[in-house]
């Protein structure tokens, strides 16, 4: 809890505000996770993105989004070519018994844009792009109400209690 909520404080204190959308392009590793969980404490709107998707294809989802920062990987480096957002490292150190977790904002966010139409200002969580198997992609929210029926559901139907642990077998930017 303390990882997340030190976090949480670097990116509000970096410039981001409650609804802010951020992007978060990371393998699925501990810095997606305490990435992901942090944004949320801060009350951010996280587009969790495909680190093998096109440059140019995150750029858009990232801007239809009105996107921010993109919170990455602290070994990821920008991709040739790319411009736009801010990129914010997020880097997880271990020493003997202790995490501590890092995000660089040093550059500026980009200005806050109009949410995009069909959001929620209040509940959102998540905004989660379709694969585009029938045109582009389209532009899903998830509301916190939704991401917590969605993980009640999970732990209903596995039967999961306290002291279980569990695999997540799909990439963590997917919508499982």
């Amino acid at each position: 809890v303390q990882l997340v909520d030190d976090l949480a404080n670097q990116l509000t204190k970096g410039g981001l505000f409650a609804g802010d959308r951020v992007g978060l392009r990371a393998p699925s590793s501990a810095e997606f996770v305490v990435g992901l969980l942090a944004a949320s404490r801060a009350e951010l709107v996280v587009v969790p993105l495909d680190p093998a998707l096109p440059v140019a294809d995150q750029h858009a989802r990232l801007t239809a989004a009105g996107g921010r920062v993109v919170l990455v990987d602290g070994d990821t480096t920008r991709e040739p070519g790319e411009t736009g957002l801010a990129h914010w490292p997020i880097s997880l150190t271990v020493r003997e018994n202790s995490i501590t977790a890092r995000v660089d904002t040093a550059v500026a966010p980009s200005p806050a844009s109009t949410r995009p139409e069909g959001l929620q200002p209040d509940d959102d969580a998540l905004i989660m792009f379709t694969g585009g198997t029938t045109g582009a992609p389209k532009m899903v929210p998830w509301t916190h109400h939704n991401v917590a029926t969605s993980v009640g559901n999970v732990v209903a139907s596995y039967g999961l209690g306290a002291d279980d642990a569990t695999v997540a077998v799909m990439p963590l930017f997917h919508g499982h």
